[in-house]
């Protein structure tokens, strides 16, 4: 299985968040940005999915076909009346 490549990101952190970050890459023996990913992961999971804006799209336009995935184009073509690719 392929893994996706990390995504490099810059942010400023309190300084105790700092301290809290150092002390845990010590403690669980992993790196910083190992510490800070797995927070974010944690807080994530935490979310409601109802309270999530992203969620409110999903069926927004269902067609109930099975095989949008792989005919999305023809589909869009048709609907717009655009050459098929």
């Amino acid at each position: 299985m392929k893994t996706k490549k990390k995504v490099p990101f810059q942010i400023y952190l309190e300084p105790e968040q700092e301290k809290m970050i150092d002390l845990l890459s010590h403690r669980n023996n992993k790196s910083k940005a190992a510490i800070i990913r797995l927070c974010i992961s944690k807080y994530m999971e935490s979310i409601p999915l109802e309270e999530d804006p992203a969620f409110n799209i999903i069926n927004l336009g269902a067609s109930g076909k099975k095989d949008i995935s792989e005919k999305h184009d023809g589909y869009l073509a048709d609907y717009t009346g655009a050459d098929k690719p």
